[in-house]
């Protein structure tokens, strides 16, 4: 699902000042300052009003300068010790919008931010500003020098979700058909919080979510007692200052979650269409002189690649990102389709011959479509297997059907409201197929081939391999050598048939022959290719057949070229 973030357009004045007047407010009141003293907040400008220049001003009369004012300056960044730490790509706040029916959520992000607030209160007398400074000393002295504050503020929500919101709902009402407007669709999947805001006119109707914080911790910003009280000789008034701290969570941008695939039909390209275009150093083309290539094979990137490739798998359409949690054991897949039901049928969901910009091998598509379409649609009855998820879940094996012209289908009529995957994947642990697949795939040499080297690469450039593939049947004994390769054993003795030892690793590179083809493919070899196994235990096979853990899909299906 795309997982689309944007900074708000405008904090200033819906979270920033209203917060500062909801402090400075309450400071004033909690170290009591004179209820007469106006307050001075010239803002990032530096500049005030003048007197009697506002249209709702009806306060005309001269300010003097030695009058009792609170003159407030501010600091405001973002704390360096939680950027590391900030949520943004993980779902921590709670959604403002949430539709069931479709997953699609929106919910804030926040920064944590320190607010240093210096205050600098003026009075015409020194006892009144002394008074102030003791009150605020002894406040001290009872361990009074922290405080719990509550905050308000607004925030408007961007212009690009609410056409996000109109898509998604376009997409419902092709099916559902409902009169329901989509005031009233918003209205019912958003917070109890959201407003309708617009200017004086009544023109540029915002959406705008209102929040308010608690528990905001604040505390002055000096050790023992604010400093002594100062007169300005040119105007006769006395002033005394100090700093209050404190910190919140600032709303500074929003994160978007939602399906490319709404009611069974994809979301306009403007919300889809997103390509990754940082640069990836797999994707370049490398050359290296002698002495780096070889050092080249110690980075941090190529170690996971010898045992998994993490790239093999191939996302259709390129721009899901859907990523199945929970996949059937030891499969990986070749092929994940986001999948849109046929609605004349409401069963059809794709055909394994028109993956579009994918192609499956021709030879394993025959294989399949001659030998394995009742088979790979029940889990471990055939090493492909088709696996099936609405939403997000894995279903129960059994509910898809392969017909003969390879178009997949589901057992049971689907519904349009869920978004559905299908997943071509191949088994790597030969020990959970059933036997009767290896009998079928005798009948394929070159299937046999190309499945051989998808899951074992090491037999990639084998002769024996190569040639075998060229024959109309593979034999039971000749199978039962490859599969023993695959294992990385062998048979050592005619009377003993199931004792086998593992190979060492080099033999290959020390005869110059191939190892299946040195055996005797005539003699002490038995019909049940899982005779290498049996009497071992689960834990000591797979330790026998990690090497089985490398997946080189390319030879089951690549993209398509253009010619």
């Amino acid at each position: 699902m795309p997982y689309v973030t944007m900074t708000l357009q405008e904090t200033v004045e819906s979270v920033s000042r209203p917060i500062l007047f909801d402090m400075i407010a309450q400071i004033k009141s909690i170290t009591k300052v004179d209820s007469t003293a106006k307050i001075i907040f010239p803002g990032d400008t530096g500049k005030m009003q003048q007197q009697g220049s506002s249209i709702d001003n009806k306060d005309r009369q001269t300010e003097l300068s030695t009058g009792r004012y609170v003159y407030v300056e501010v600091e405001e960044d973002y704390d360096p010790q939680y950027m590391a730490t900030t949520a943004i790509t993980f779902p921590e706040q709670n959604p403002i919008f949430y539709d069931p029916d479709t997953h699609v959520t929106i919910n804030p992000l926040y920064a944590t931010t320190r607010v240093t607030l210096h205050f600098k209160y003026q009075a015409p007398s020194r006892t009144e500003v002394l008074r102030w400074r003791d009150d605020i000393r002894m406040r001290l002295s009872g361990m009074r020098d922290i405080h719990l504050h509550q905050i308000s503020y607004h925030f408007l929500m961007p212009d690009q979700y609410m056409l996000l919101l109109r898509a998604v709902y376009n997409n419902k009402q092709r099916i559902l058909n409902s009169n329901q407007t989509f005031q009233e669709y918003v209205a019912s999947n958003i917070t109890s919080r959201a407003k309708l805001i617009s200017d004086m006119v009544g023109q540029d109707v915002r959406l705008s979510i209102a929040e308010t914080q608690t528990r905001i911790v604040g505390m002055y910003g000096f050790d023992s007692m604010p400093e002594k009280p100062t007169r300005d000789s040119d105007t006769a008034v006395w002033t005394g200052e100090f700093t209050y701290e404190f910190t919140y969570e600032k709303p500074n941008m929003m994160a978007a979650r939602y399906p490319v695939i709404v009611y069974n039909e994809l979301l306009p390209k403007e919300f889809i269409g997103f390509w990754n275009k940082e640069y990836d150093l797999d994707n370049v083309r490398k050359s290296y002189s002698y002495s780096i290539g070889s050092l080249s094979n110690f980075e941090s990137e190529k170690q996971p690649g010898k045992y998994i490739n993490f790239k093999a798998e191939t996302r259709l359409p390129d721009f899901d990102d859907f990523n199945p949690q929970t996949v059937p054991t030891s499969s990986v897949g070749i092929v994940t389709a986001l999948c849109q039901v046929d609605e004349t049928d409401y069963v059809s969901l794709m055909n394994l011959n028109d993956l579009g910009s994918v192609v499956i091998d021709s030879d394993i598509l025959n294989f399949i479509q001659q030998s394995e379409l009742p088979f790979i649609t029940n889990l471990y009855q055939s090493i492909f297997s088709l696996d099936f998820y609405t939403n997000y879940t894995l279903m129960s094996t059994g509910q898809l059907v392969c017909l003969p012209d390879l178009t997949v289908q589901s057992v049971n009529k689907l519904s349009l409201t869920n978004f559905y995957h299908v997943r071509f994947s191949i088994i790597t642990d030969l020990s959970l197929i059933n036997y009767a697949f290896f009998q079928r795939l005798q009948n394929f040499p070159k299937a046999l081939y190309k499945i051989i080297v998808a899951i074992n690469e090491s037999l990639n450039n084998n002769p024996y391999l190569q040639s075998i593939s060229e024959l109309p049947q593979v034999s039971a004994a000749d199978f039962n050598l490859i599969f023993s390769k695959m294992l990385g054993l062998r048979n050592v003795g005619v009377t003993n048939p199931n004792a086998y030892t593992r190979l060492p690793a080099s033999i290959t590179e020390q005869t110059g022959q191939s190892v299946i083809y040195s055996g005797n493919s005539g003699s002490g070899l038995i019909n049940d290719p899982f005779a290498t196994i049996r009497g071992q235990s689960l834990e000591n096979y797979r330790n026998l057949s990690i090497r089985m853990n490398t997946v080189y899909l390319g030879s089951i299906a690549a993209y398509r070229t253009n010619t």
